[in-house]
């Protein structure tokens, strides 16, 4: 049954010798006062049978009448939305917004007068609906033995008495508006709401899914396979990682934010990476499984290492030289339209001042060579790790303008989280009297307590060039942290990058219960979706 309904008629209570609408006109004297009126207007809103009007409803109208001088409104139970009068007409060209309280039919008739005071008419029934009974729920997603709470949306009348009736499709039923719920067991249930509202009584109905568990996930690049894999980190139950459709070359990092994935993948280049090409970073949506690439055919010193993502801004650091800011709405920028550096190495120069030459102005900073390792943002406070020349965590102000401290000086720290009170990072290659491996801190750099650390025997240094030891393949390249099940995660990449002893490796967050979480894979960058699907 078609819900709703405009009808259009036009009435001529005076005619001249010219037909109307444009179909004819004079050829006569065509000052304003000479030329024909002609009446009409139309809905800007866009309604259909699957979407009609509905109660409450904004009307707003169009005029297309022609050289009017003169125009009256009248909209039968309705009025102008902004007017303290409440009135249901209107002497404008243009009236303002029609609101319409309760469901019904009504009719809207304009009247146009000539300079003769000739008068043409028009009006328009529509038909404002009762919205259908709907519902919602105050989670994303339902998971067993999880308290839910449901809430009726309804159309109600001033001064009628609404009830409730709740079927949940699981032997549950409820006469509350808003009840809370829980379900013993995963499927899809229906779930019916009847409403009286005090006129008629309408029934809805919805399907809705139960999980056995609602987790986060962890993303991760294998190199064995090439591709992105996911593992929910699942309490209840054990589940597989399980690779996904999405390919890398070299994805040292990965980031979450929001419903999307970012892959920093650092392209062909063999052990020295920044020596190939092809190095992209892109967006999967986990809502959709599409993917979106915001940077493509990025080769030497530009690649992306690592990056980190806020709000609508994605920070990528390159090889050596620095920090990009990127709009993350961009798409497929390449090498020739980068965007310039959000902060550079000679920012640091107040904390590593080597290379500076003052008869050229140069303020130093941190030279040649220099390997990226992370960045993250922490409320008004970026933190960026080197990994070769000036080693160390750097930290500067939000806006790149302002260095603030140097932590773990001399310490060859790849990748990091800032959780808290803590500091949780990989070390590259041995430096400053500490192994490689996994570390915690305190804010300021100091009290290091050694997670999991490795010797040239058991660690694979691959990468290494002429020699030197600090390519950013060295084997942990990834790290999160879960503070909600209080365990940190890090990728482990084992002599010859063996998937029989490599793998994704986790510990409490005080450091304690080492443990290999995902065998069988060799893994690069690695992120923690936060949000449980």
């Amino acid at each position: 049954m078609i819900r709703y309904k405009i009808l259009n008629i036009i009435r001529l209570s005076a005619i001249s010798g010219c037909l109307l609408f444009g179909l004819a006109s004079c050829e006569k004297d065509e000052s304003p006062e000479n030329l024909p009126v002609s009446v009409g207007f139309k809905l800007a809103n866009t309604v259909t049978e699957e979407s009609p009007l509905e109660a409450p409803a904004d009307v707003v109208l169009v005029n297309g009448s022609k050289n009017g001088l003169r125009y009256e409104w009248s909209f039968e139970g309705g009025y102008q939305k902004h007017d303290a009068d409440q009135l249901a007409i209107a002497t404008t060209v243009q009236p303002d917004t029609i609101h319409y309280e309760l469901p019904g039919q009504y009719q809207i008739g304009l009247k146009v007068f000539d300079a003769q005071g000739a008068v043409q008419e028009s009006s328009m029934t529509i038909e404002v609906v009762k919205p259908m009974p709907s519902m919602e729920i105050d989670k994303p997603a339902i998971e067993v033995a999880d308290e839910v709470t449901f809430m009726a949306k309804a159309f109600t009348y001033e001064g009628k008495e609404v009830s409730y009736e709740w079927d949940f499709g699981n032997g549950t039923t409820s006469k509350e508006a808003n009840p809370k719920i829980t379900f013993d067991a995963s499927g899809i249930y229906t779930v019916t709401l009847t409403v009286n509202d005090g006129v008629e009584v309408l029934t809805s109905t919805f399907e809705i899914e139960v999980k056995d568990e609602l987790a986060k996930s962890i993303y991760f690049f294998d190199k064995e396979s090439g591709k992105i894999w996911r593992k929910p980190l699942t309490v209840r139950s054990e589940t597989e990682a399980t690779a996904t459709v999405f390919s890398a070359n070299n994805a040292l990092d990965i980031e979450v934010a929001g419903d999307k994935v970012f892959v920093f993948d650092a392209g062909t280049g063999n052990y020295f990476l920044g020596s190939g090409a092809d190095g992209q970073v892109y967006a999967i949506d986990l809502l959709s499984g599409e993917q979106g690439s915001v940077l493509a055919g990025i080769s030497t010193n530009n690649v992306p290492y690592s990056g980190t993502v806020v709000g609508n801004f994605l920070y990528y650091l390159d090889r050596r030289e620095g920090l990009r800011s990127i709009n993350i709405n961009d798409r497929d920028l390449t090498e020739s339209n980068l965007p310039d550096y959000f902060v550079r190495n000679n920012t640091f120069h107040p904390f590593y001042n080597a290379y500076a030459d003052p008869t050229n102005g140069d303020p130093g900073g941190i030279g040649w060579g220099n390997m990226n390792g992370d960045a993250q943002l922490v409320g008004d406070t970026f933190y960026w790790s080197k990994a070769n020349n000036g080693q160390s965590i750097y930290t500067f102000s939000k806006d790149g303008t302002t260095p603030n401290a140097r932590l773990l000086a001399n310490i060859s720290v790849k990748t990091f989280k800032v959780v808290g009170d803590k500091i949780y990072f990989t070390i590259s290659v041995p430096s400053n009297g500490y192994d490689t491996g996994v570390y915690m801190c305190n804010l300021d750099g100091t009290n290091i307590v050694e997670i999991e650390s490795y010797k040239d025997t058991e660690f694979d240094q691959l990468g290494n060039l002429d020699g030197l030891s600090y390519s950013t393949l060295v084997g942990i390249t990834g790290l999160d942290v879960d503070e909600d099940n209080g365990y940190i995660y890090w990728s482990y990449r084992a002599v010859g990058q063996d998937p029989a002893t490599s793998g994704i490796k986790r510990a409490k967050l005080d450091g304690t219960g080492v443990e290999m979480y995902v065998a069988g894979v060799v893994p690069m960058g690695l992120a923690i979706d936060q949000v449980k699907r």
